[in-house]
Parts: structure tokens; C-alpha cells; sequence
């Protein structure tokens, strides 16, 4: 397995973690990680982008939100939500945003960052 890293991104640190639980309980699991520098914008050339499994997942998401749902998993906020909403703000960081084509998507991110629970959270 290959994982792709910034040191301290949230996504990568929680795989680390992870396996790290998973060694001191004694399982045995080959790990060759790949920095990936983002403040050199390395995320965004093309040899890194054809790696990546986002293209598919915003697809996904946006045909599950086509019904207009108000969240992810429907009528009410569940950790999707805050995970999605992490890691689109994550990817707003790096200059990454939502692809126009995904317009579910992103009536869902706008949505979501006015509602006034969140506000402060997103704000930091």
C-alpha cells in the first residue's frame, strides 16, 4: 500500500494513526508513504491528480444530493456532513475547490458553511 502525504493534513495523520493501532495490536501491514508537498503545489500537477480517487467520490456525492436532500445522508446532520465539509474546506486550503460540474456538491458546501451551527467551526 502507498500512501500519499502531507505531514500534517488530517486524512494521511488518520490512516497513521490507525495502522499505528493496528501494528500494537500486532498485525503486520507494509506501508510506503510519499510526501507530497502541498505548499509547492505539488497536488495539483498532473502526475498526482491522475492518482486521485476525488473525481469519483464528488460524483458519487453529487448524485446522492441530486434529490436536493439539506445533508448527506438525509433530513438531518450526521458525521458525513462534518467529514465532507472538513475536507472540502481542507481542499479550499490547498486551491483545490468543487469542479462547476458538480453542482449537487456544491449547493450542499454553500448550504451547509451558512448554517449558523457550523459558522464558527468553519471560521477557525
Amino acid at each position: 500500500m502507498k500512501l500519499y502525504a502531507f505531514p500534517v493534513a488530517p486524512n494521511p495523520t488518520r490512516v497513521r494513526l490507525y495502522l499505528a493501532e493496528k501494528r500494537a495490536g500486532g498485525a503486520h501491514l507494509d506501508l510506503v508513504e510519499q510526501t507530497v508537498d502541498l505548499r509547492a503545489g505539488e497536488q495539483r500537477q498532473a502526475e498526482h491528480r491522475a492518482r486521485n480517487a476525488l473525481p469519483d467520490a464528488c460524483r458519487l456525492l453529487d448524485a446522492t444530493l441530486a434529490d436536493d436532500r439539506p445533508f448527506v445522508t438525509g433530513d438531518r446532520p450526521t458525521i458525513a456532513d462534518r467529514t465532507l465539509a472538513a475536507g472540502l474546506r481542507f481542499g479550499r486550503f490547498g486551491g483545490i475547490g468543487i469542479d462547476p460540474a458538480f453542482e449537487h456538491l456544491a449547493r450542499w458546501d454553500r448550504a451547509y458553511r451558512q448554517r449558523d451551527a457550523v459558522k464558527p467551526a468553519l471560521s477557525l
